[in-house]
């Protein structure tokens, strides 16, 4: 269930990334939630997919009906990976474009990457592909938002 932060934060990253030079597209996965795709999109190229979505709640309210959100979320980037064995296609200026700009808005950031010979997209955000988790703040996980 896609939140009104995550529509906001989709919003202003793009606006963000374009100020940046990139090539921004936006869109939304099945559940609704936002989604930035990156670059020319043709795999083998300099592309990143985003997502952005609240973090998974269990929770119901005092009627026992599902809650509204208001849960921390998580910024998710998938790459797609060249022959070189763990290097994306970006290069490390444009990711750090990228994670610099997702960093800032104060959401967890996970890294995904995806073998080479398909364009990324949503499918590739599985926890086999999970390279690595960023929370803002080490004392206090997920308190930054």
């Amino acid at each position: 269930m896609p939140s009104a932060k995550a529509n906001a934060t989709a919003a202003q990253l793009k606006s963000d990334l374009v100020a940046r030079g990139f090539t921004v597209v936006a869109g939304q996965d099945a559940s609704l939630n936002p989604t930035l795709a990156i670059g020319a999109q043709a795999t083998g190229e300099q592309n990143a997919f985003l997502r952005l979505q609240p973090l998974a709640s269990i929770n119901l309210d005092i009627l026992g009906l599902a809650q509204n959100v208001f849960t921390p979320h998580v910024l998710q980037i998938a790459l797609e990976t060249s022959a070189s064995a763990g290097l994306p296609f970006l290069t490390p200026v444009n990711f750090v474009k990228i994670l610099g700009e997702s960093m800032k808005t104060g959401m967890r950031v996970e890294v995904y990457m995806r073998t080479t010979g398909t364009l990324v997209d949503v499918d590739d955000i599985t926890a086999a592909n999970l390279l690595v988790t960023w929370d803002t703040s080490m004392q206090y996980p997920l308190a930054g938002q």
